[in-house]
């Protein structure tokens, strides 16, 4: 029992490792969309990609509550309960998947192109 213990606290060696690059990945999606959306010309073209990203943004949103309701169902916790289950081994899925890192990529490149359209809108007035 002892050794059980000592495996599961090395968990945390793993996320300090992958969060510096997690936190990389997520600034440059915000200044990627920045600078891409600052040096757009066509108006229609940026709003349509604003669009666009609010209707990924909810369809990744619909998909990461499907999942996570899913892996509560197979754990066999209530789903209708829980809103962000306590992470340990049964449910770290719910927060480490390809929807969570989608969405919160999205709503970084999000961020971005409307910083960088206010930018560009200030540029303008200038």
């Amino acid at each position: 029992m002892h050794s059980e213990q000592n495996a599961e606290s090395f968990g945390f060696i793993g996320m300090v490792l992958v969060i510096p690059f997690i936190l990389l990945s997520l600034f440059i999606t915000y200044r990627y969309f920045l600078v891409a959306s600052s040096n757009a010309k066509n108006r229609l073209m940026k709003m349509f990609s604003f669009v666009g990203g609010f209707v990924l943004i909810g369809v990744l949103i619909f998909f990461a509550i499907n999942y996570k309701n899913d892996i509560l169902s197979n754990v066999g916790a209530s789903s209708s309960i829980t809103i962000f289950p306590t992470l340990n081994q049964q449910t770290y899925s719910v927060y480490f998947n390809f929807y969570t890192f989608a969405l919160i990529h999205s709503i970084s490149g999000l961020i971005g192109g409307f910083v960088g359209l206010s930018k560009n809108d200030q540029n303008e007035e200038r």
